[in-house]
Formats: structure tokens, sequence, C-alpha cells
């Protein structure tokens, strides 16, 4: 027969490990109705502090500020959100606690049995029952410094105890049961969004240390993943595409510079010939007009002779003449 894993004598704090700074409480002397969240570390550090009472292989959760009169549970109206009420047998009110292969613990609730487990996802403060085993590892920390509970009614056992219809995995070594959570994965048929398919998850035996030094249990049941036949056609994280290798990347750059450099000397050399094109033919029209004076045309209407010749080269000037026609202002 099986034996509590914790100390009923002593008050425990409850950690998640998406919010590893965050416990489990509910508020401060009983001011939110019965409620929980998470906050700070020592906080509300009354109501941070949990009795795990253990009765027929379940778990019953008593609060140091609510004392033995209420415990956490699920109404069968709401089995979502776990609060504190009116202390009863009833299923809701009825935790199976499993250390998972991580060592850290899973909380299901008897109400859902296996289906899901107690959760803190995301940003949300306020922890929920869930499928998946994301969010769902807490560790369970013994706080002595609160003493041991001192109402009577903390070590009452309930009269009315439910038994389950269904088994659910207990702290028992030869527990090993297959359950399966939804958990997304990617079709071959699907390209957009993800399609939810059970994986199986195990629950097998393990040898981890117990959480406190009164646990006389030999073993405790580890959550490892179990093999499946499913078919599906997952795509591997390891497939790439052959555009992605390093060397196809490199040479389809390199191929584009030389395309674009091929491209632009071919633009230069066209100009540079067309610019030596149009300059040789501006010397050769210069040439000859400069060596060959009689190519050049001269307008029919023109009565004057611009050719050099030596007549009209010599300048008409002679002794005699400047004798004969003395400067006017000698005269």
């Amino acid at each position: 027969m099986m034996q509590s894993e914790f100390n009923p004598k002593a008050y425990y704090v409850l950690y998640n490990a998406n919010s590893p700074n965050l416990t489990l409480s509910s508020g401060i002397s009983q001011s939110t109705s019965g409620e929980i969240n998470m906050t700070v570390e020592n906080t509300y550090s009354s109501s941070e502090n949990w009795q795990l009472f253990y009765q027929k292989g379940r778990y019953f959760m008593r609060n140091y500020d609510y004392g033995g009169e209420y415990q956490l549970g699920l109404a069968s109206t709401s089995d979502t959100t776990p609060k504190l009420m009116r202390r009863n047998g009833s299923l809701g009110q009825q935790w199976n606690l499993i250390r998972g292969s991580d060592n850290k613990w899973r909380f299901m609730n008897g109400l859902l049995g296996n289906a899901s487990m107690l959760a803190l996802t995301g940003k949300n403060m306020v922890p929920g029952m869930q499928a998946s085993d994301k969010g769902t590892g807490w560790d369970i920390l013994i706080n002595p410094s609160v003493g041991e509970p001192e109402d009577s009614q903390m070590y009452t056992a309930v009269d009315d105890f439910e038994e389950p219809k269904a088994p659910m995995i207990t702290n028992s070594s030869s527990a090993h049961i297959t359950m399966k959570l939804a958990i997304p994965t990617m079709t071959s048929s699907t390209k957009s969004s993800p399609i939810l398919s059970a994986t199986p998850l195990t629950i097998s035996p393990s040898t981890n240390a117990p959480a406190s030094p009164l646990s006389t249990s030999d073993s405790t049941p580890v959550l490892t993943p179990s093999p499946t036949n499913s078919t599906t056609d997952i795509p591997s994280q390891n497939h790439k595409s052959p555009l992605s290798e390093p060397g196809v990347i490199t040479g389809v750059a390199t191929g584009a510079a030389a395309l674009v450099i091929m491209s632009g000397l071919l633009v230069f050399f066209f100009f540079k010939r067309r610019r030596e094109k149009m300059i040789e033919a501006r010397r050769q029209t210069q040439h000859s007009i400069f060596t060959n004076p009689d190519a050049a045309t001269t307008p029919s209407q023109w009565d004057f002779d611009f050719r050099y010749s030596p007549e009209l080269a010599t300048y008409p000037w002679s002794p005699d003449k400047v004798q004969a026609e003395p400067r006017a202002e000698l005269a």
C-alpha cells in the first residue's frame, strides 16, 4: 500500500517552472473567495502555504488561511479553473500527484482523470487545467518557517470519499499508463495550419528521491514519451531546401554580380566606340579643308579671290614716292 510523499504536519510552497519567482496563493485572509493565482513569493506569505493531505491514494489540498474546512478543487459546472471550496470527498477535490522525468510534479484532478493537468502557460497568472503537457511542471518545497498546521480540521479525513469510476495514475511502482495529449503536429497535407493529433505520453515508474524525509515510497511514476504507430507524415526539422545551402547561395550571388559587370562593360565599350567614330569623322573633315584649300566651296556670287598671290603680298613703297609725296604733317 502506497503512503504519502508529503508530510501532513508541514506546509508546502508551489512554484511553476514557467514562473519560478511566483507561488500559488489565494489572497490575504480569504479575500479572494477561494480563487487562486500566482503571486510574488512572500507577498501573500500566509496563503502561499499548502497542506497536502493524503487519503486513499489521493491528495486533498488545504490552505493556511482557509484552514481544514476548505479544499482546492473543481466544480462539476466549472472544471477549468480550480478554487478553494467547502470540504467534501467529491472527485473534484481529489488530486493525484505524479513526479515527471524532469523531477517536476504534475497535478491531475479526479473529476477529469488523466485527460488534463494543472498548468500555467504564457503570461497567464491563473493556473488552469489543460490537456497539453506545456506548463504543467511544478516544484513543491517544504516551508518549515510556518511550523505545523494548528487547526484540528487540517488533520480530519473526509467522510464522503467518492471512489473514482475509472482508475487514475497512482504512485504505485507498477503504474504504467498511456495518456494521450493533444500536441500540434504538421502533416504533409497541411501547408498553413497545424493539425492537432494525439501524441501518447507514458507515465512509468522511476526511482527519484521523495519530496520529504517521511516518504516511504520506493519509486515514483515518471512522465516519459512513448513511441507511436501513427503514420502521420511530419516534416523533419533537419530537412533543408537546396536553395538554403551556403554554396548555392554564394553561386547565385556571384553569377548575379558577374552579369551586372558584363552589362556595364558592354555599355561602356559601345559608347566608347561610338565616340571614337565621331572624333575620327570630325578629324577627317577638318584635314580636308586645311590641306586642300581648293576643296573649299566658294559661293558663286562672291567676286573676290581670297587665295594667296605674291603680287598682293608686296607693299607698294619706294623712296621716290616718299620724296614726291611728303608727309602731310610736314607740309
